[in-house]
Parts: C-alpha cells; sequence; structure tokens
C-alpha cells in the first residue's frame, strides 16, 4: 500500500476478502493482515494460497457476517475492501466500520469497479448487476478528506483518518 503510505509491518484489515488474493499480496507486502469474508469456503482458498506462498503466520482469516462487524476502534494502520462493497448491502455501516477501525493517520482504501468495469463484469459474470459503489459522500459524512483516482475500470478511494 505504497501510495496509502503504510509503514512495511503495520496491521491491515482487509474487509470482504473473497478468496485472499488482496490479503496475500499485502501480507507478502511485509504487512500483517486480517480478513473477513463471510464464505468459509473462500476463506479456505485464501488459507490455502496464504500455504502455498509461506504467508500463513502474516494473514489471520476470519469468516464472518460483513454488515455485521466490529473490530477494535482505532487499531489497524490500513483497512481495505478491494472489488468487494457493491456485493453488501448497508455499505455506509460497513464504511464506517472501516473509519471506526482504522487508528488516527491511518488510511482506509477502497477499490471497486466503475460504471465501465460494472459493465464488462456483468457481461462477463452471470448474475454481476451491481449498483456502482462511490464512497466518497460516506467518508465526507464522516468529517473526512478522500482522494479519488479514476481507473478505466475501477476506482480507488484513498482517505486518511
Amino acid at each position: 500500500m505504497e501510495k496509502a503510505e503504510i509503514a512495511e509491518g503495520g496491521r491491515v484489515l482487509d474487509i470482504g476478502t473473497g478468496m485472499g488474493w488482496m490479503a496475500a499480496s499485502l501480507a507478502k507486502s511485509g504487512y500483517v493482515v486480517t480478513t473477513i469474508e463471510e464464505k468459509e469456503e473462500f476463506q479456505d482458498i485464501g488459507k490455502g494460497l496464504a500455504a502455498r506462498l509461506g504467508l500463513e503466520d502474516r494473514i489471520e482469516f476470519k469468516v464472518g457476517d460483513i454488515t455485521r462487524l466490529y473490530f477494535e476502534r482505532n487499531y489497524f494502520d490500513g483497512v481495505v475492501a478491494y472489488d468487494s462493497l457493491h456485493h453488501i448491502q448497508g455499505v455506509e455501516k460497513v464504511v464506517n466500520v472501516m473509519i471506526a477501525s482504522c487508528k488516527k493517520g491511518g488510511k482506509v482504501v477502497i477499490v471497486e469497479l466503475n460504471e465501465r468495469g460494472m459493465e464488462i463484469a456483468s457481461e462477463f459474470l452471470e448474475g454481476h448487476a451491481y449498483d456502482v459503489v462511490d464512497p466518497s459522500a460516506i467518508f465526507r459524512r464522516a468529517g473526512l478528506d478522500i482522494q479519488v483516482f479514476p481507473g478505466e475500470i475501477m476506482d480507488v478511494y484513498i482517505c486518511k483518518k
């Protein structure tokens, strides 16, 4: 999370980790990662990936309902949600938990499909027609500044707490 300026060895929470690709990438980059994913079978795949890459001591896999999140306040140096929020009902609540669990000076990073990305995904993935998520207004209501990095198919939102 170089652009997010989180020091190596920092604690990062990965929201909606899916099969663990982002968690593995973060752990490989030197972070200590906690994941949350509601599908146990996805976490099992993520554990296998971590073991194959020798990262099992750097990633803690938790299974749970993302909309019922609770993590210690001001604990993580960074909180990330990669391509997961558009699958969630109650995005504002989840983003607020992400903000609360991030320590002062830490970063919340959200990467989401934009309109073009969602259009392409829905062409290739049956049943993948979701609303596009733009968390900018949620961060502003929390009194936080946000940087938006638009991409061709995904946008990146970085907020310093």
